[in-house]
């Protein structure tokens, strides 16, 4: 495929996140089109940690490993950043303000103020090497954080040795592939539609290309848009247990309106929870 031709299905695609509704089967005969870029694979090396939130509304404790872990496919209704309905993703942040950001707004939908909720955060630990996509800006003052700076110059030295054509396709892909990323989920949007084909895209060919049994994919965080990371793991790395839990504390907080009358959501209790290599928690 050529520059012209991939910049015409980019473009329809465009157009159809303008619809009150899209066809999910339409972004993907377009993205069939999208071609002749390069996979940007990092891997994330053993020792990595990756952060996890949960939030509960009945005073519940988790007491099993599997509820605060991804969910099975059968219990997924609806299409998110990584995944269509049915479809599992283990979703993690390299930081641990990340998934309390991403959470807030689902907070503000369902806590009223002077209410208190507990959100329940994994500390994991990657034990061997993941291979990840990587949905890296082509523009190199969009990277903000470490990941993203370091796979954004693996990705500027492998277009280096590119000849112009393909240049030119690469940074144009990415450059939509990230803006599609770090736009927002909202009211008649259907851009998880549009993320979410294209990770299957990208991780299916990473599979095939490098013989994985599973792998991740590694995008902005819309929530944290000072630098954060999120990543999205299928679900075979941490059953295989190449991701594993290592650390879990359950924070009590208070939601609070400030005077402009937005929330304040306020930290009042924290304790920690103890892993059993039964897979429970108790705490």
């Amino acid at each position: 495929m050529n520059l012209t031709s991939i910049d015409k299905h980019l473009l329809a695609i465009e157009k159809l996140l303008h619809h009150p509704q899209i066809d999910a089967n339409e972004v993907l005969r377009h993205l069939y089109y999208v071609s002749s870029f390069p996979l940007l694979i990092f891997t994330i090396p053993a020792g990595t940690h990756v952060y996890r939130a949960s939030s509960s509304f009945k005073n519940e404790y988790f007491t099993q490993i599997s509820r605060i872990c991804h969910p099975p496919g059968n219990a997924v209704k609806s299409y998110g950043r990584a995944n269509i309905p049915r479809q599992s993703m283990f979703y993690c942040s390299e930081d641990q303000a990340t998934p309390y950001l991403e959470l807030i707004n689902y907070w503000v939908k369902n806590v009223s103020v002077g209410e208190l909720f507990h959100v329940t955060i994994g500390e994991w630990e990657v034990v061997k090497d993941v291979e990840a996509i990587v949905v890296v800006s082509s523009d190199n003052a969009q990277r903000k954080s470490q990941m993203e700076i370091h796979s954004g110059h693996a990705f500027d030295n492998h277009l280096a040795n590119m000849h112009k054509e393909q240049q030119k396709i690469s940074n144009l892909v990415y450059g939509k592939f990230h803006d599609w990323y770090s736009r927002p989920a909202s009211v008649g949007n259907d851009i998880y539609k549009v993320t979410s084909s294209i990770t299957n895209k990208l991780v299916n060919a990473a599979k095939h290309l490098r013989k994985l049994r599973g792998a991740a994919v590694m995008y902005p965080s819309v929530a944290n848009f000072e630098g954060g990371v999120n990543f999205a793991f299928e679900p075979a790395i941490v059953e295989s247990g190449d991701l594993k839990l290592i650390r879990t504390w359950r924070i009590k907080i208070i939601a609070k309106a400030n005077v402009e009358g937005f929330y304040n959501f306020t930290e009042v209790g924290r304790e920690y929870g103890t892993i059993h290599q039964d897979g429970l928690l108790t705490w």
